[in-house]
């Protein structure tokens, strides 16, 4: 694109912790190259602050840590706390990395990352597909949040399954949302 962004597809692969090498290049502005790239299963853990918990902060972690070197397929990633209306194409990374294999040194403190629900979830799931799928966890959470917050304007308008119906957005107190008494008894 003319402001430098780019997109490739891919063939679908099958399922392969390489370690991988990927080479994009440019037309105008050269190549960029990706090392020890997996191919398997990539999932976005979020929601409030029974999510945040960190790894370091559960029950029996120092055990759990010093473990997590028996996972080398599982990958890690940690979405800042960045608050937007609109999509982004980039956002930071509460730890230092932006991926990182299983292992030690890729976790926090207390209630910093990797989230215990989602690296206790890919690790079991890792497990019980037999380490033969590599598992991407991108941990997203954000105690203190309303619903609403992790939720496109399509969701929250969609009452078809009754996720926010009832509940109606107040411009004039910031945009929260507060419960409608008379549309929620109208919810069958």
């Amino acid at each position: 694109e003319s402001d430098g962004t780019w997109s490739i597809g891919l063939k679908p692969r099958g399922a392969s912790a390489g370690p991988h090498m990927l080479t994009v290049i440019g037309s105008q502005s050269g190549s960029v190259t990706l090392n020890n790239v997996a191919f398997g299963d990539v999932f976005l853990c979020s929601g409030q602050s029974n999510m945040e918990l960190a790894v370091a902060g559960a029950f029996n972690n120092d055990t759990e840590i010093a473990d997590s070197i028996n996972y080398p397929n599982l990958r890690l990633a940690n979405v800042n706390l960045t608050a937007s209306d609109t999509p982004q194409d980039r956002v930071g990374s509460k730890a230092p990395y932006v991926w990182a294999t299983s292992a030690p040194d890729a976790f926090g403190m207390p209630w910093q990352w990797p989230s215990a629900a989602c690296y206790f979830f890919g690790r079991d799931l890792y497990n019980m597909l037999g380490g033969s799928v590599p598992i991407g966890l991108v941990s997203a959470p954000w105690g203190g949040q309303t619903v609403e917050t992790f939720s496109s304007p399509d969701a929250i308008a969609d009452e078809t399954c009754g996720g926010t119906v009832g509940y109606r957005r107040n411009e004039s107190e910031g945009g929260e949302y507060h419960q409608d008494t008379d549309a929620a008894k109208n919810i069958t």
